[in-house]
């Protein structure tokens, strides 16, 4: 992989991690807690697309703890 598609790909995930919060802000509150904020951040590719996957069955904010853990 070059560094060109390095960092396009960093630039993807971090334009779904920005548009998941935005979501989830808007679903809940205006401010998440941090712990899920930070989660968010720090999670791979796969706990964002689980996170997609799931985010119409999301009621609670444990649902979204809950989902990042797995």
């Amino acid at each position: 992989m070059s560094l060109y598609d390095t960092i396009q790909d960093e630039g993807k995930d971090k334009g779904r991690k920005e548009t998941l919060i935005k979501l989830l802000r808007n679903r809940f509150s205006k401010t998440l807690p941090e712990d899920i904020e930070a989660k968010i951040e720090k999670a791979d590719e796969d706990g964002i697309d689980t996170l997609i996957n799931s985010f119409s069955d999301i009621v609670t904010l444990d649902d979204v703890r809950d989902v990042l853990e797995e």
